[in-house]
């Protein structure tokens, strides 16, 4: 599976830490699953618009909150590994 996809369910699917975090950080439902070595989060099409803010620099969110997601999720890819 590639890094970053939409699928034709509209369903955005990606293993970047960075962007899961950021998502989840605005309130974003996910889920996941392991594909081998690798942590692939699922998220609403309507996060679409939030991924190109992140891209592009123009999104924001709590540092507090980022910081506090991504360590969750390090913790949660380390398990599956």
């Amino acid at each position: 599976m590639e890094k970053n996809k939409i699928e034709t369910d509209l369903t955005y699917h990606t293993s970047d830490i960075y962007i899961a975090a950021f998502l989840i950080s605005k309130q974003y439902p996910f889920s996941y699953t392991s594909e081998g070595n690798r942590i692939i989060f699922s998220f609403p099409s309507e996060s679409i618009e939030a991924v190109k803010q992140f891209l592009d620099g123009t999104g924001t969110v709590s540092v507090r909150t980022f910081t506090e997601t991504l360590k969750t999720l390090k913790t949660l890819v380390k398990r599956h590994m």
